[in-house]
């Protein structure tokens, strides 16, 4: 599917707010964002793999007197989508078009873009554990996944056909870094050909069973 939008149109940084530089595995470049509800965002699309694509603040809606910037751009199974984080005081169960104008609308529909509006709430304390789970994953990716091998990532894959924690994958390969072991781990979790029982409920640990899906 052609990438309608690969780099961001906004760079500057907002009056007083706060700056996260991460790196994106699955598009391979840095990115920066001002919001913590921005970085929410981003961590959902990383650890969707139906996800193929994404790019943050990808254009500027001006139509007339509606003037706005698009968080996300994303393709998600084989579909596009646009996500708008919600500002204080707007209503989620608004029409795009009292928020964006009906010319943006318009353009969604013929070029058959979806949209999303993101609840500007600061996260539960259970989305609070996975985000920051998610975090650490990304990290652990982004500076070592380019040092597993393929062949240690398949491996195991095969091994996690029943439920495997980290400590028993190590004990199973003694001689392999566990850092990369780890990694290769994290890899097969982002790729969604693995999953990890309660990494959405508990703070990680090397004691969360690994599973092939």
């Amino acid at each position: 599917m052609q990438i309608r939008f690969a780099i961001p149109a906004e760079t500057r940084r907002p009056g007083k707010s706060h700056r996260y530089d991460v790196f994106g595995p699955k598009i391979g470049r840095s990115l920066t964002f001002f919001h913590p509800r921005a970085l929410d965002r981003w961590i959902d699309l990383e650890r969707d793999p139906a996800v193929t694509w994404y790019c943050e603040r990808p254009v500027r809606i001006n139509d007339g007197k509606f003037k706005r910037l698009v968080d996300f751009y994303a393709i998600r199974q084989e579909k596009e989508e646009l996500s708008f984080i919600l500002k204080p005081g707007e209503d989620p169960d608004c029409s795009p078009q009292e928020l964006f104008g009906p010319g943006f609308v318009q353009w969604c529909h013929q070029s058959e873009i979806a949209v999303h509006l993101v609840d500007s709430e600061p996260a539960s304390s259970n989305r609070q554990i996975m985000t920051n789970n998610w975090g650490h994953v990304l990290r652990e990716l982004s500076a070592f996944g380019r040092y597993v091998p393929t062949q240690l990532t398949d491996s195991v894959l095969l091994e996690l056909s029943k439920p495997r924690t980290l400590d028993e994958l190590q004990l199973h390969y003694p001689k392999v870094d566990p850092i990369l072991l780890k990694v290769a781990s994290f890899s097969l979790l982002h790729r969604g050909l693995a999953s990890c029982a309660g990494i959405e409920q508990q703070p990680f640990s090397s004691s969360l069973p690994f599973s092939a899906l």
